[in-house]
């Protein structure tokens, strides 16, 4: 370093350059702090038809079971790589649902009760959720029409 000159690290540019980066990483950090957060992309999904944001949710692993029912003997299943370009093939404007019931059993793992409308169908979804490197993924979705 020369005499009288202040070194990198003390410079203005480098104080806002770290402080840019600082700033980044923690809106990065808060994204998806709780499931019920995570599940904005799933529903921003549905309302905006886009299976590329709707997967950004649901684990690659991950299945979805429907009982349309009463009279349904047993539940059908499926990937959720098979059931997301279905599930985004008509955007709804208009989807919106919201939490009814939390437990996170341990700090990775929740389970979540959700009431969804969306192309005028009233569900009630139950999600087993895991928090892998730092993201929650939808690992299971039960799903179930309810009348109305």
């Amino acid at each position: 370093s020369y005499p009288g000159r202040p070194r990198y690290r003390e410079t203005p540019m480098f104080r806002t350059l770290s402080c840019i980066a600082l700033l980044v990483a923690c809106a990065g950090a808060s994204a998806q702090q709780t499931p019920a957060e995570a599940l904005e992309d799933y529903v921003g999904g549905l309302r905006n038809g886009d299976t590329a944001q709707l997967l950004r949710v649901l684990h690659s692993a991950g299945q979805v079971c429907f009982q349309s029912g009463p009279t349904r003997p047993a539940p059908t299943c499926e990937s959720f790589a098979s059931a997301a370009p279905r599930w985004t093939a008509t955007a709804d404007p208009n989807a919106h649902g919201k939490v009814l019931h939390q437990h996170d059993a341990t700090p990775t793992m929740s389970t979540i009760t959700y009431e969804l409308h969306v192309r005028n169908t009233h569900f009630i979804d139950q999600f087993l959720m895991y928090r892998i490197d730092g993201r929650w993924w939808i690992m299971a979705k039960n799903t179930e029409i309810v009348p109305d």
